[in-house]
């Protein structure tokens, strides 16, 4: 490089020289900015001559990022989202300067094919959306999250070591806001009603707290069978992995549950290859559902009572008011969906435009349906990741991602049942696992557009499309 040519001291001169050039320019102008040029493009060259240390930085950052909201329509997940952003522009740099042979084998997978597709489309529902402003936002997040957690991830994780390396990177910071929260639910008397404070600040919502632990649960799994028994650090994390189902539970997280048991299940359905067989049919009878209710108006006939759904001061009562249509969460969720099918009949191919459910549903909301907490006042979305893709991008946009779903568990199967390597098996089988808890938790929840939860859904993939290398090494070695 040019700079290498050049003397440490007259690198520190000419620096010094620029520096002192451009803070009096922006003296002179009363501009202060001006003043930080020379440091913004100092920590950009910087930035990538160490282009993979701030990855690493970056996924340390996940399970410590706080939400910060600018005001009651954006938000960003700090420092994350920032580290997105500068991690993503030196990935194209180091792209365009580079040539990458691992670049050229991610872009031609069709899982990275099904992913760009997906996001042309929210470009579309972009330009169409009722609220073109909070939608830009959804649109520019998806770039760099793509960009840094899906690309970088395949272009640095090259090998089984590296994902080791970011096991530890990840689990660590992880494991310190567990503890954290776990000793303030511990502390708080385990109570129900103060659970998402227990979870603060690291996760806004005890939701985000469980689904965080649940799906990185099975990569603790997996790192447990790296280590021999016996050893100091197996032990430790084997009490990590107790420690941690236990906060799950303590979490009162009703979906991380059912997620749990559902990837338990998976793994026997992978290895009998029936794992997208049983997704089709699950969301066959879903669909059933939803259209048996739809018809001829038979949702009216589970409108809660007004004046008997409540929130519930333990968990116990939770869940008997959710299976008797008492609960107030779970009564505005499901009004939340009866709004979406009536929205889709008005918005069926493009939708109201990403980002603009919360404040654009209402209209569609039947008063028959109206809780306590039906005025939403934290501008939450329908609570159901693929109802929420019809809403806001459409039936194309549903029919997308649910097609990039049935891929992915595809890959899955045919990589599983294509190596012959158990550890190489059972890497295929966490990103199956994890995957699958995050799909019943989107069942539930909008979860991808969080840094702490959409890492996963991109970085699953990357891994996944990497892996195919792994097991095609397999018979050179």
């Amino acid at each position: 490089m040019f700079f290498q040519k050049i003397s440490v001291e007259k690198q520190i001169l000419g620096f010094s020289f620029l520096v002192l050039i451009f803070v009096l320019t922006g003296i002179y102008f009363d501009i202060a900015f001006v003043s930080a040029i020379p440091f913004i493009v100092f920590s950009g060259l910087f930035l990538g001559m160490h282009y993979t240390f701030f990855y690493w930085i970056l996924i340390a950052s996940i399970p410590l990022c706080i939400v910060y909201d600018f005001d009651r329509s954006l938000s960003t997940d700090f420092p994350t989202e920032f580290l997105c952003m500068g991690i993503s522009a030196m990935y194209w740099l180091h792209i365009l300067f580079k040539k990458e042979k691992h670049f050229v084998q991610l872009i031609k997978h069709p899982l990275l094919i099904g992913i760009i597709i997906l996001f042309l489309w929210s470009i579309v529902t972009t330009i169409t959306a009722q609220n073109k402003i909070i939608a830009l936002k959804y649109t520019l997040a998806k770039t760099w999250y793509i960009s840094a957690f899906l690309m970088a991830s395949f272009q640095i994780i090259k090998t089984t070591e590296k994902l080791k390396t970011y096991f530890w990177v990840f689990f660590i910071p992880l494991f310190f806001t567990i503890l954290y929260s776990f000793v303030r639910t511990i502390i708080g008397n385990f109570d129900f009603e103060q659970t998402n404070q227990f979870s603060l600040p690291f996760y806004a919502n005890h939701v985000l707290y469980a689904t965080t632990m649940s799906l990185f649960f099975p990569f603790i799994l997996l790192a447990i069978s790296w280590l021999k028994k016996g050893t100091l650090l197996r032990l430790f994390l084997v009490y990590s992995a107790v420690i941690i189902l236990i906060a799950i539970y303590f979490s009162y997280t009703r979906s991380c549950y059912i997620a749990l048991i559902s990837a338990f299940l998976f793994t026997f359905l992978v290895k009998r290859r029936k794992s997208i067989h049983a997704f089709i049919l699950m969301s066959l009878l879903a669909l059933g559902i939803v259209f048996m209710l739809s018809k001829e108006y038979n949702y009216l006939k589970l409108q809660p009572d007004f004046t008997k759904t409540v929130m519930h001061g333990n968990f116990k009562d939770h869940l008997i008011a959710t299976f008797q249509g008492k609960d107030a969460s779970s009564m505005e969720r499901l009004n939340m969906w009866i709004s979406v099918l009536r929205m889709s009949l008005a918005h069926p191919i493009v939708g109201v435009g990403p980002n603009n459910f919360p404040f654009t549903y209402k209209p569609y909301s039947l008063y028959h349906f109206h809780t306590w907490v039906s005025d939403n006042r934290l501008n939450l979305s329908c609570h159901n990741y693929f109802l929420l893709m019809i809403s806001e991008q459409g039936y194309i946009g549903f029919i997308l991602f649910f097609g990039l779903n049935i891929l992915f568990l595809f890959y899955i199967e045919k990589y599983y049942h294509q190596s012959t390597n158990k550890f190489n098996k059972r890497i295929v089988l966490t990103l199956g696992a994890s995957y699958i808890i995050l799909l019943v938790n989107l069942l539930f929840s909008d979860l991808i557009e969080t840094a702490k939860n959409g890492f996963f859904f991109y970085f699953l993939i990357a891994i996944l499309i990497q892996s195919k290398y792994w097991i095609e090494n397999e018979s050179k070695e």
